[in-house]
């Protein structure tokens, strides 16, 4: 329940009783707010199903191949590399991006609670899940053909697989699109390059086992799902 003072015109009471004082007088404005609100409250529930399902992945990828391996298939130094490539720019892109007026009708259905709860918590366990998944297959994948860096290759798919849900998160917002490629890039550019990649614990990196790691997160994104937010089916009333 929020009160609203329209306009300058309206007492002084008033104003000092609201919650909202529209100085222009203009009820639309208030459309207009609402619209922006709910875009951006959708953006910050977006960010947080791909910051927290990404986490669960790793910690998923990791416990389960320690568990079946014996070992951890990531040191230290590479889970903070992956949350620095993940957590840093893709994501704050999407947290912060404007809100899709674009999509009016949209958030004109959709409640603000429509994407918390059950829902936000089916979104987070089903990215954790694909993620972990994803790597451990591209790991599996890559110990089969006899690659001298199955870990490595985990680990990469392991990073693109969530900066490319990152990316689908809002293909409209080439902002996002941007940082996730270029965070994906400088994970090869480190993984490439035989000192860094030696710095981080990581082995060599072959082209074969780069497109295996590429294909398989982009296989794990897509089957994510482009976007998760449901949308309420109570229309916006003023």
């Amino acid at each position: 329940h929020v009160g609203i003072a329209l306009g300058e015109r309206a007492t002084e009471a008033a104003r000092r009783a609201a919650d909202l004082v529209v100085t222009d007088g203009s009820i639309e404005a208030i459309g207009r707010v609402v619209l922006e609100g709910r875009g951006l409250w959708r953006s910050t529930r977006d960010a947080a199903a791909l910051l927290v399902g990404g986490n669960l992945g790793e910690i998923g990828f990791t416990v389960i191949t320690a568990l079946l391996d014996g070992q951890s298939p990531l040191n230290t130094r590479q889970l903070l590399l992956t949350n620095l490539l993940t957590d840093v720019a893709p994501a704050l892109t999407i947290a912060a991006r404007p809100p899709q007026h674009h999509d009016a009708s949209l958030l004109e259905r959709q409640r603000p609670d429509a994407g918390v709860g059950a829902a936000l918590e089916r979104d987070i366990r089903r990215r954790g899940a694909v993620t972990a998944l994803t790597a451990w297959v591209a790991r599996g994948l890559a110990r089969q053909r006899g690659s001298t860096a199955p870990d490595t290759v985990g680990l990469a798919s392991l990073v693109g697989s969530q900066l490319a849900q990152m990316a689908l998160a809002d293909r409209s917002d080439r902002t996002t699109i941007l940082a996730a490629l270029g965070s994906y890039a400088g994970l090869v550019a480190v993984l490439r390059q035989p000192a860094l990649a030696a710095a981080f614990g990581c082995g060599p990196l072959q082209t074969t086992d780069l497109v295996q790691a590429s294909l398989t997160a982009a296989l794990g994104a897509l089957a994510a799902g482009a976007r998760a937010g449901p949308s309420g089916r109570e229309p916006l009333r003023l």
